[in-house]
Order: C-alpha cells, then structure tokens, then sequence
C-alpha cells in the first residue's frame, strides 16, 4: 500500500504541471492576441457594423430569395414563372436554388431573424478569412489592417441579405488558393474546381470566379517552362463546371440575359457603370493605392497577381455590383506590396495592455451585440416592412379576383412572402430578366413619369402599392385620376385601389 507522503508528492508535481500548462497556453493567447491586435480590431467592428444594420439588411432580392426557396422546398425546382401576372409562363431559369433554399430554410425554420443572421455569418466569415489568407501569404499585421479598413467600406454595401452572400467567404478562399498556386504551384490548386462546382448553383458570379481560375490556366501556359497539361486544365474545366447544375441546359441563355442586357442597368443601379464619387471613394483609392504598390515592384509580383487585381478593377469600374470582388480580393494580394513601403518607416509601437485591451473590448461589444439581436423578436427585424399594409393588399385583391396588384421591386416579392395567396396577382418582381424590353422601358416611364400615359402601366383594375420614400409625387398624380382612391396611407407605403373605365393598359 503506497505512503500518503508520496500520493501528495504526486498529486502536486501533476497539479503544477496543469498549471504551468495552463499559464503557457494564456501567455500564447496573449502573445496572439497583442501581435494581431490590428487585425482582430478590424474584423470585430466590421462584425459589429454588420450586426448593427441587420435591421435594415432586408432588399427586394432579400424577399424574392426567400419567397423561392419556400416554393423549391414545397413544391421543388421551378421551370416557369407562376409569381406574377406580367411574366406568367415564362421560363424561370432559377440559377441561384441552391442559396434560395439555403436561406429561405432559415427563414422557415427560424423567421426572418434566422436567415438575417445566417447571411450575417456569411458576410462576416468572408472578411476574416480573406484577412487570414492575407496573414498566411505574407502580409504583416500592420499591412493587412490597413488595407482591410480601406475595402470595409466597399463591403458594406453588400451586407444585404441575397444569395450572392453565401459566395463571398467562397470568393475568399478561391483567391487564396489561386495566389498561393500562382506563388508555388501545387495540387491544392484542384480545390477550386468542387468549389466552381457549389458555386454554379448559389449564383451568377460564378462566371467571375471561373475567369480567375482560367486565368491561372493562362498564366501557367504563359510561363517557362510551360506546362500545358496543367494550364490547360485550368483554363477549359473552369467553364465546364459553370453548367453543373439542374438548369444546365438552359444557362447560356440565362448568362446572355444578365450579362448582355443593357436595360437592367437602367433600373438596377448596382449594374451600372461605377464612378468617381463619395459612394464609390474607398474603392478608387484602394485602386489606384494598390496599382501604385504593385507598380514599385511590379516585375517581382507574379504575373498571376498582376493579371487578377487588373481584372477585378475593370469589372469593379463596369458594374457597381463588381466592386466587392476587388475589394475581397485586394485584402488578400495587396498588404505584402503594402508591407515594402511600411518597412522603410519606422513607428512607434503601442503599450502591450492597449494593444490587448482594444481588441478584447472589441470583441466583447461584438459578442454583447449578437446575443441582444439573437433576443429581439422577429418583428424587430422587419420594421422596415410592417405587417398591416401586406394585409390590406391581400383583402383588397381578394374582395376583386380580377385586379391586378402592382408594386415596385423593393414591396412586390415582400406581398408575397407575407401573403402567399398574392400568388399569381402581382405584375412584376424583382426578377428584371424575365421580362420584356418593352415592359422594362414601362417600369422606366412609371418611374421618371414619362409620357401622357405613363398612369396607364397598372392597367384599369389594380391595387397600386406606392413606394412613397422613392416616388413621393407618384401618390399625387394617380389620386387626381377619376376612380382611384386611398385605401392606406403611412411614411412609407400609400396603397391605392383603380376603377378606371377609361384607362388603357400598356404592360
């Protein structure tokens, strides 16, 4: 039987051991936490932004996401149109049901609070591992702050729930791995391909990404010695993989009506030209900040790295909707340059107990922030959308079955999450590319009030949803047309009720 002055011996070697195990573990922590002090920062207010605004992070393409993807788990995968009366029996090529069904499964399981904080944790995720890419290729703590601070702005703008969420954190971790190749080739690079595949069914941007992968195919083929095998790999399968998905065979055409259609720039501003102006500052000084690092050392950047930031600037400065590539992207490639220009310049360092602090106070906020949303009620989340006005247009439209409801992108697929029995009723959403030239010029002449006609748009029967904060003089003109009246009326929404015998119809 052993002594009992040897058991405590034993017992306080292996509780000292615990110990100074534990203590080398919080001195590690600290160590981290105080070299990667910046960065954290950053991440946790941009988290913190991002959870402040969830609020306000409902848009048209927000609601017509959720709205499909209840319809694809109901009823499964669309073929033709059935939402609204304009569009009814065209083909719907619903090339995003992957994330439809991603977050209209939240919002089913959870409500509109669930499916706001799943998109929040996507938006989030994307920027700390593109910061995280930028540390493991390189880029120091002070670089990769730096250039992160200048892309959030760029960012923010995409806090909106819609299923090009779900593709940023892919985005981020396709960079990575196209840098890392282009710096070492090495068979990692086979990643991106089962990614392309994922991608090819939560969204369009796809077709960026794919473009990035088949220019390190070129990149490959263009250097010495070439390797043709591999180069050409890179640059055929990317474009394969874009067709990996139910609608295969209708794609093409679905691509050629996004990305070839003039007309949707014309009512969705984010596909318009970008240019200098307050909104769009933070992405021209990052651009024109990165080309002028890249260019100090610009023999030395891989070719690979050089092509891409090029790329993504021209799409950035094409559509407004391209500038959160290039931002994301410049997160991970640019620090580095950053990093030879910062070398050259001392600084002081900041106290240890600061350079620890703020960090930890930053993540506490974030942390506080998240549970006090996680408690708030699902109609917190919708202030913006109040349930009452959704109502009225549902008995309106069911007291007359042959009126047609007519709202703006921005309350049409909203009517229908709220009120499913719409189904059918409205005249268009926010899904521009199945409708007409024609009737996309009409949305514009409604909006601009253009021509002697342009009341007509509705047709003679309609309940009109007015957006009073986008078309305040709207409300005015169709009350001064004989048969229309005001049904309801708030700061944001009036809805209106036409009989009009004279009127013609012109959608």
């Amino acid at each position: 039987m052993p002594m009992p002055g040897k058991v405590v011996v034993v017992d306080t070697a292996a509780s000292t051991a615990r110990r100074s195990l534990g203590v080398s573990k919080y001195s590690r922590a600290l160590s981290w936490l105080e070299r990667e002090s910046l960065v954290v920062l950053v991440v946790a207010m941009y988290a913190a932004g991002v959870l402040v605004r969830m609020s306000n992070a409902m848009l048209s393409d927000s609601w017509m996401t959720l709205v499909a993807g209840r319809t694809i788990l109901r009823h499964g995968l669309p073929t033709v149109d059935t939402y609204t009366t304009w569009a009814q029996g065209v083909r719907w090529v619903d090339q995003q049901w992957l994330a439809q069904i991603v977050f209209g499964g939240l919002a089913l399981l959870g409500g509109v609070k669930l499916a706001l904080l799943g998109n929040a944790a996507a938006t989030i995720a994307a920027l700390a591992l593109a910061v995280v890419a930028a540390r493991r290729l390189g880029g120091s703590p002070r670089s990769v702050p730096l250039v992160a601070a200048l892309a959030i702005p760029q960012l923010a703008g995409d806090w909106l729930l819609r299923a090009q969420s779900l593709t940023y954190v892919m985005f981020a971790a396709l960079v990575w791995l196209l840098v890392a190749d282009a710096r070492s080739p090495s068979r990692r690079i086979a990643l991106a391909f089962p990614l392309l595949l994922l991608w090819a069914n939560l969204h369009g941007s796809v077709v960026i990404a794919a473009g990035l992968v088949a220019l390190r195919g070129i990149t490959v083929l263009a250097a010495k010695p070439r390797r043709t095998g591999r180069g050409l790999v890179l640059v055929v399968l990317p474009w394969l993989c874009l067709f990996a998905s139910p609608y295969a065979t209708a794609l093409p055409s679905y691509y050629q009506s996004i990305f070839l259609n003039h007309s949707l720039s014309v009512l969705a501003t984010e596909w318009g030209a970008s240019s200098p102006s307050l909104l769009t500052a933070p992405f021209y000084v990052l651009a024109f900040g990165g080309l002028a690092l890249l260019a100090r050392r610009w023999k030395t950047v891989p070719l690979f790295e050089r092509l891409c930031f090029l790329v993504l600037l021209v799409a950035g400065m094409i559509a407004l909707r391209n500038m959160v590539w290039f931002s994301l992207a410049s997160i991970v490639f640019v620090p580095p340059r950053l990093d030879d220009v910062l070398a050259a310049r001392g600084r002081q360092e900041p106290q240890p107990l600061v350079k620890r602090g703020l960090p930890a106070v930053a993540l506490c906020v974030t942390a506080v922030l998240a549970v006090a949303l996680v408690a708030r009620s699902d109609r917190w989340y919708e202030q913006s959308y109040p349930a009452k006005p959704a109502q009225i247009v549902a008995a309106a439209a069911a007291r007359d079955p042959s009126s047609v409801v007519f709202a703006d992108a921005r309350y049409a697929d909203w009517l229908l999450w709220r009120q499913p029995s719409l189904t059918g009723r409205i005249a268009y959403d926010a899904r521009f590319e199945l409708l007409t030239n024609s009737q996309l010029v009409n949305i514009y002449f409604w909006r601009s009030h253009i021509g002697r006609d342009w009341t007509n748009i509705a047709g003679c029967r309609a309940i009109v949803l007015v957006n009073l904060l986008e078309e305040p003089l709207t409300e005015r003109a169709l009350l001064r047309e004989h048969g229309t009246r005001r049904i309801y009326r708030d700061s944001r929404i009036s809805i209106l009720v036409r009989r009009s015998p004279t009127c013609s119809r012109q959608s």
